[in-house]
């Protein structure tokens, strides 16, 4: 969760300028937001060619308007943290330098291309490194929840119902479609569906015929589906097939669109999902909400003494 919240923090933006940029589109405390930095934003909402020449304008002013309110939002908590004294540590970015340095043969001119080429510089790179590293200090301090081992056997205890694996079945199936076009093609399907039958019941196995016969993309696996639940299968024929018993061929089902044969390898019931299963899943669940709900809840308070100007 914290890269996730760190990623949307950072942006490339100045910060607390004396005199604002001529480009400048909203100041947050005192911090401004700049041109490049807005199209950079929308930049990420949408494809550049769809922003270009398939939008209405309706549609282009509503996300300028969203990614401003994205770029307020992360400079708020920005100017908080420098508020509360969090600063970037020199180590870091002297680390990140020559990181990037290393990686362009420790050579300036080659790294001020590469970020020419990202439409943006190093100098402003960097400036947003600050800032991660900044945001990073208000995650830690203000955001990061992390759920106790009691808190989560208690969340599930109280939602067991949650916790369910359902039926499942695994299955082999041969799909022979139907040609709509065709005003015999249903017959056709047929033909070929009880052709494929009668070789697996005389002793071809069921993945040769699958290769050779289905209309499906499994066939590449022998028409293996693997486990399935309800839901997951065709709902025309899913009925029939969790009828059926582990090891059962089924006849050629005939529907609208084409055949189908299915195979059962095997099924399983419907099981409560032991603690110890869902333990780390629950606890990533838990915390990214728990997250969400103080970081809204930060962030309404500092709107309300935010200076916003735009």
């Amino acid at each position: 969760m914290k890269k996730i919240l760190v990623s949307l923090f950072i942006v490339l933006s100045f910060s607390h300028a004396t005199v604002l940029p001529e480009n400048t589109v909203a100041v947050v405390n005192g911090t401004a937001i700049i041109q490049e930095e807005l199209n950079y934003t929308v930049e990420k909402l949408l494809p550049r060619i769809s922003f270009h020449t398939n939008l209405k304008k309706a549609k282009t002013d509503e996300l300028i308007k969203k990614a401003l309110d994205e770029l307020i939002n992360i400079n708020i908590f920005y100017t908080y943290g420098l508020s509360q004294g969090f600063k970037p540590k020199q180590e870091d970015l002297d680390t990140r330098k020559k990181e990037l340095l290393k990686a362009a043969n420790n050579s300036r001119a080659q790294l001020d291309i590469y970020f020419q080429k990202k439409r943006t510089s190093f100098d402003l790179y960097m400036h947003a490194f600050k800032k991660e590293l900044v945001l990073a200090q208000v995650y830690e301090k203000n955001i990061k929840s992390v759920p106790t081992e009691k808190e989560l056997k208690e969340y599930y205890k109280n939602n067991k119902h949650k916790f369910k694996m359902p039926e499942r079945i695994n299955i082999k199936m041969i799909y022979i479609k139907n040609n709509p076009m065709d005003p015999i093609g249903n017959k056709k399907a047929k033909k070929k569906a009880d052709e494929a039958l009668a070789k697996i019941k005389s002793g071809t196995s069921f993945e040769e015929v699958a290769e050779k016969y289905s209309s499906d993309r499994s066939r590449v696996k022998g028409g293996n589906l693997g486990f399935m639940h309800k839901g997951q299968i065709t709902a025309s024929i899913e009925e029939e097939v969790f009828k059926m018993k582990p090891g059962e061929l089924s006849e050629v089902m005939e529907r609208g669109l084409g055949c189908y044969i299915v195979e059962v390898i095997e099924k399983g019931e419907a099981k409560q999902l032991p603690f110890s299963k869902i333990k780390d899943n629950l606890k990533k669940d838990l915390q990214t909400k728990e997250e969400k709900i103080k970081r809204d809840e930060l962030l309404e308070k500092l709107k309300k003494k935010a200076k916003i100007i735009k």
